[in-house]
């Protein structure tokens, strides 16, 4: 009860997949053996008592990161129906598998700041870090086209500067040449920053003297290590950095009510957050950004290697089974 099953057509690979692999985890937290992927798109197969799909529905939806065997890189997989939506109807059911976990990952932290859709921003700046990632690629769009924020600054390497630009950034920083901390203080400072490279760039953006925030700023960052394989992927202090951060910022605004605010969480699957998101695409507001397929299971282990270069534009999805007839 409570749970569907779907047939896979796609699924899209996060570099959570590859940290998790690499890196065991508990049984209680992550049952063994486990199959990888989280980001899923398919149809319903069946539909246990209590849900709230059909069979033959095209869904999307991200499995839960803990305390579940199942994932996306298989043919069929299951999982709670209140981790699907169903799939928006403007794209193409396999590109709606790149959306899940960025698209709530980015979301969820912006709700937790306050930052929702309908405000007045027009003379605001936000600066998103790692722009023309999977997470980046993402909030890009989703700051200048949801958020209404009048300038969104992109961090990306000169090859990605016009293809950031046309997902909704008003300006870019090549970080290969020029330090954003330089370019950010040229303007003023920002009201938001969107951080998914937390470990490199926390520090610089926080501290005083960069001139990076502006008074009041929101801080918001993504639980993150660097995509190298070392020691901080399996530490708790990795864990407990981004809480600790978050609740020094509302102790420190007590007494300094201009200081930043900082706030992260951890992703969780979600399909109301995810029937939300389906109908800002149907909208022409976001758009999944793919930047290489691969071709069924067979090409995981390519698929991994791609993504593991840290070099990936937007996201890396696995067609796995090819589209059938859904119902209406």
């Amino acid at each position: 009860p409570g749970f569907i099953v779907i047939r896979v057509i796609a699924a899209a690979l996060n570099p959570v997949d590859f940290k998790q692999i690499r890196n065991s985890q508990p049984g209680f937290l992550v049952p063994k053996p486990r199959i990888a992927g989280f980001d899923v798109s398919g149809v319903v197969l069946s539909a246990g008592e209590g849900t709230d799909f059909k069979v033959g529905e095209a869904v999307y939806g991200m499995l839960p990161l803990m305390g579940s065997a199942w994932g996306s890189l298989a043919e069929v997989t299951a999982a709670d129906a209140r981790c699907f939506a169903r799939a928006p109807t403007t794209i193409p059911l396999e590109a709606a598998s790149a959306l899940p976990l960025v698209g709530l990952t980015v979301m969820q932290v912006f709700e937790q700041a306050g930052l929702f859709a309908g405000e007045k921003r027009k003379e605001q700046t936000m600066l998103v870090q790692a722009a023309a990632g999977g997470v980046g690629s993402f909030a890009v769009q989703f700051a200048r086209h949801v958020l209404g924020f009048g300038r969104v600054l992109g961090t990306c390497s000169a090859r990605n500067a016009e293809y950031v630009r046309e997902l909704g950034a008003t300006a870019t920083v090549d970080y290969t040449h020029e330090p954003f901390e330089e370019a950010v203080r040229a303007i003023g400072g920002v009201d938001a920053v969107l951080d998914p490279m937390a470990w490199s760039y926390m520090d610089r953006t926080l501290d005083p003297a960069n001139g990076v925030l502006r008074p009041g700023a929101n801080y918001c960052h993504i639980l993150s290590t660097d995509w190298q394989e070392n020691s901080a992927e399996a530490s708790l202090v990795t864990v407990l950095q981004g809480p600790y951060q978050k609740w020094r910022s509302r102790f420190l605004k007590l007494f300094a009510p201009d200081s930043p605010q900082i706030f992260t969480t951890p992703v969780q699957p979600d399909g109301a957050g995810l029937a939300r998101l389906a109908r800002i695409v149907d909208d022409g507001l976001v758009r999944p950004v793919i930047g290489r397929y691969f071709d069924g299971l067979g090409s995981a282990v390519e698929a991994f290697e791609y993504l593991e270069t840290g070099h990936a534009r937007g996201k890396v999805v696995i067609r796995v089974s090819g589209v059938q007839e859904t119902s209406a």
